[in-house]
């Protein structure tokens, strides 16, 4: 039998509520030359009943005896990977049903990208449609967006095997914010990323995800993610050990006046917009207090405002 040309690589964590709905969709791609490996990382719950109940040869099941984080599991993955292109997969998303083909196409034909990421549209617990998603396309624009947010949906990744030995996969410290970190490292090893303006996957959202549930900490992650970049970038060219320690030391803990301020400036824009969809002058003036006050929620809320302005650059 000859090698897949696709791995599909997903991690697990007690995440059985969606696991299934997960797994079908990539099981009933309309392109089959793959295999699928998914990394249970010590669920507590009937995750891996649910992987097991797949009979598909496809799937190959790796158990984490316990958990080691989502970084380690995927370049657990990687490394027993056969194909030449790794997707990523989430286990709470639905993969669209010629999400694979529409990729393994595109980068076929474009021999030059090597990371490639499309849109999604947001879904919420049910289901139901929220809003389509808007990232940059052309590898120019991209770069340009990176400077202030993610320009790639990580689940919607389908990369080039070869970007992961280079660069050594996931970084272990980015327990959050891993798929910016290896973005902005691709960049700065001169790696073609574009996305496709196909929606490929529907993404879910939901109170107590973890995109939601561990926010503040992944937008500490991001800030020192681009300190990094500017750091490899500078004369040196080198990461300084003192960001490096701030990575490796933070926790949410240790930042509880960041935690206070963002949940704060949350909280006063939420509450303005619902009064009357415009930002009263009161909350206004205490938002600005805030984001002085500390500088990542200023630093969060500028990164939102020009990653905004890049893309219709």
């Amino acid at each position: 039998m000859n090698e897949p040309l696709v791995t599909v690589i997903m991690s697990v964590y007690s995440g059985e509520k969606y696991l299934r709905e997960a797994i079908d969709s990539i099981l009933r791609q309309t392109y089959i030359n793959y295999e699928f490996i998914i990394v249970d990382d010590g669920s507590s719950d009937n995750s891996v009943n649910i992987i097991k109940s797949f009979t598909d040869t496809r799937i190959k099941l790796i158990k984490n005896k316990h958990n080691i984080g989502l970084s380690l599991s995927l370049n657990k993955a990687i490394k027993l990977s056969n194909g030449r292109y790794i997707a990523r997969m989430d286990a709470d998303d639905i993969a669209l049903p010629d999400r694979l083909e529409r990729q393994v196409n595109y980068l076929q034909s474009n021999s030059h990208v090597d990371i490639l990421g499309g849109q999604v549209t947001f879904i919420g617990i049910n289901g139901i449609r929220i809003k389509d998603g808007n990232k940059p396309l052309k590898s120019r624009q991209v770069n340009i967006s990176a400077e202030f947010s993610c320009p790639i949906i990580h689940p919607t990744y389908m990369v080039n095997k070869e970007v992961y030995d280079k660069l050594n996969g996931y970084r272990e410290m980015f327990t959050y914010g891993q798929d910016y970190d290896l973005i902005l490292r691709a960049i700065d090893q001169n790696f073609v990323i574009e996305n496709m303006p196909d929606v490929l996957l529907y993404y879910r959202t939901y109170p107590g995800s973890q995109s939601i549930k561990k926010r503040r900490k992944q937008l500490f992650l991001t800030r020192y993610a681009i300190k990094l970049h500017h750091e490899r970038l500078s004369e040196k060219g080198k990461e300084s050990a003192c960001t490096l320690s701030k990575i490796k030391n933070f926790t949410l803990k240790d930042s509880y006046s960041f935690s206070f301020s963002w949940a704060l400036r949350n909280k006063l824009l939420r509450g303005s917009k619902k009064k009357d969809n415009s930002l009263g002058v009161v909350s206004f003036i205490l938002v600005v207090v805030i984001s002085i006050l500390h500088y990542e929620v200023f630093f969060a809320s500028l990164r939102g405002y020009r990653y905004s302005k890049s893309l219709k650059s």
